[in-house]
C-alpha cells in the first residue's frame, strides 16, 4: 500500500472434502441429498468479535521503492513466467478497475481489416453472462465473425431442471469433460488461427471433486490440447488450430447464499475455489497457454455481487475491452515486447485441508 490506511478483518472458516462426493447427486455430481453429511449446524463466515470493528492501521511505506518499480522487477525476473494476458494486479477506484502498471487496451480499427474467427466462451453461468455482455460489442459484431458460448457445470446443461434432477448414479468422467471441450475445438469455424477459445473449468468443480481429482483433470485436460500432427509437408504442429485462453474462477461471496449450510453447496467456499483456480491457471501457464485472471478482480470490487457468484456486467467491461485489443492485434499478445509476468509453478500440494 502507498498510503496509510484500515482494513476490517473477517473470519472464514475451511471445509475439507476428504473423498469425492460424486454419485448419487445427478449427471453433473452435484444436488447431493440433504443429510447426507448429516446434521450441518454451524455457519462458518461469523463476524469476527461479534461484529465489532477490528481496526488495523497501515503506516505510510517507508521505502523509497513504489508498487509499480517492484511490480516491474518481477518482469524481469528470470523466474517461471507465465503469459498473462490480464494479471490481475490493480485496485479499483471510483468503480473503475484501475492496474498498478498503467497498460492502454484503447484501440481502434485497422483501415484494412477484416472479420475473421470465432470466439468462443466456456464455461458455466458466468460464461454465459459474459458473452452475452460481449455479443453487442465490437468484439462479437466487428472483429470476430461471431460469438458462441458452450454452458456447462461439470458437464454440458441442455435444462436446468433436467441436470439438478437426473441421478445416474455415476463417479466423475474426467474423459467425458475433455472429450465436450475438444468437440468445440474440432469445429470447422474454430479450426481456424483466427478464432480463440476463452475456456474455464470453474465454479462447480470445488463443489464436485476433490483436489486431487481435479489436478489430474487439468493435467490430462494441457496433454490432450498439446497434441500434435503431422501436416502435409511434413512438419509437426498443433492439432487444433483454435488459440486458447484460460479464464481464472471468480471469487464468491459465501456471506449471500440463501441458505448458509445445504449439503449440496457444504464445499463452495472460498479457500476451496480459490485454491482450485490457483492451481489450474499455474499449471495453463506452465504449459505455455495465454491467461486472464479475473480472480483478484472480483475478490477485490467494491459494489455489491447480485449473489454468491454473479457480478454486474461493468465488472468485466476493462477485460472485454482488453480481448477486443487482442484481437485486432491479431491473437497477439497485448503487449508488443512479449512481456511476461512472473508466477512461481506450483509443485505437489501437500495440505490437510484439501484433498
Amino acid at each position: 500500500m502507498h498510503k496509510p490506511s484500515h482494513t476490517k478483518l473477517q473470519s472464514k472458516g475451511i471445509i475439507r472434502l476428504a473423498y469425492p462426493i460424486q454419485t448419487g447427486g445427478g449427471g453433473i455430481c452435484k444436488y447431493q441429498k440433504e443429510g447426507l453429511l448429516g446434521t450441518l449446524d454451524e455457519y462458518l463466515i461469523q463476524p469476527l468479535k461479534n461484529g465489532n470493528p477490528l481496526i488495523i492501521t497501515v503506516p505510510e511505506a517507508q521505502l523509497n521503492t513504489s508498487l509499480v518499480d517492484k511490480l516491474s522487477e518481477g518482469l524481469n525476473s528470470s523466474a517461471q513466467t507465465c503469459n498473462h494476458l490480464w494479471d490481475g494486479f490493480g485496485r479499483w477506484i471510483n468503480n473503475e478497475w484501475r492496474p498498478y502498471i498503467q497498460e492502454s487496451y484503447n484501440w481502434s480499427l485497422p483501415f484494412s481489416y477484416r472479420q475473421r474467427g470465432l470466439l468462443w466462451i466456456y464455461g458455466d453461468s458466468l460464461a454465459v453472462r459474459l458473452v452475452q455482455s460481449v455479443e453487442s460489442r465490437s468484439l462479437c459484431k466487428r472483429l470476430y465473425w461471431g460469438c458462441r458460448n458452450s454452458y456447462n457445470w461439470i458437464y454440458p446443461v441442455a435444462s436446468e431442471k433436467l441436470s439438478k434432477e437426473q441421478d445416474d448414479d455415476l463417479d466423475f468422467r474426467p474423459e467425458e469433460v475433455i472429450e465436450t471441450i475438444v468437440s468445440v475445438l474440432r469445429r470447422p469455424g474454430m479450426q481456424r488461427e483466427e478464432s480463440v477459445l476463452l475456456l474455464n473449468l470453474g465454479l462447480h468443480f470445488p463443489i464436485s471433486v476433490n483436489f486431487r481429482t481435479f489436478q489430474k483433470l487439468i493435467g490430462d485436460l494441457i496433454g490432450v490440447l498439446k497434441e500434435t500432427v503431422v501436416d502435409s509437408q511434413g512438419l509437426r504442429v498443433p492439432k487444433y488450430k483454435a488459440k486458447i485462453i484460460w479464464k481464472s474462477s471468480s471469487a464468491i461471496h459465501k456471506e449471500k447464499a440463501e441458505v448458509k449450510n445445504k449439503t449440496n453447496w457444504r464445499f463452495f467456499t472460498t479457500q476451496r475455489v480459490h485454491l482450485f483456480s490457483t492451481y489450474a491457471m499455474s499449471a495453463m501457464c506452465q504449459a505455455g497457454f495465454d491467461v486472464i485472471d479475473v480472480y483478484p478482480l472480483t475478490d477485490s470490487y467494491p459494489g455489491d455481487a447480485y449473489d454468491e457468484v454473479h457480478y454486474p456486467d461493468k465488472v468485466f467491461d476493462a477485460m472485454e475491452t482488453m480481448l477486443e485489443k487482442y484481437k485486432v492485434h491479431y491473437n497477439k499478445r497485448v503487449h508488443d515486447n512479449t512481456k511476461k509476468s512472473r508466477m512461481q509453478p506450483l509443485g505437489p500440494v501437500q495440505t490437510p485441508y484439501f484433498t
